[in-house]
């Protein structure tokens, strides 16, 4: 199995015209095919990882900023602060064990 993952291509298109990029201008600095950049712009969501790295290594980009991760909701997600809380007598406690 081919190690694939999902593409936002609207930022993909976005990151390409802010940087006043063609399709063919990006395919030829990533090494990839007009084909699979228009592809991957205008919604055909799955791609090789070393396709994803070769296109963000050429617009400059982390690799954040093009993956599609719907499964993640960062916003509903509580710090692990917010999920652990610790006590003031905890973080004592631990402080005199470190003094021993």
């Amino acid at each position: 199995m081919r190690d694939v993952t999902r593409i936002d291509g609207a930022a993909l298109k976005r990151f390409r015209i802010e940087r006043d990029l063609t399709q063919a201008q990006l395919a030829a600095s990533a090494l990839v095919s007009i084909a699979t950049v228009s592809r991957l712009e205008n919604g055909g969501e799955r791609a090789h990882i070393g396709t994803v790295i070769r296109l963000i290594n050429a617009l400059g980009i982390g690799i954040h900023e093009i993956i599609r991760l719907p499964h993640l909701n960062t916003q509903a997600t509580p710090s692990l602060k917010e999920r652990i809380p610790v006590s003031e007598s905890t973080n004592t406690s631990r402080q005199n064990q470190g003094d021993s």
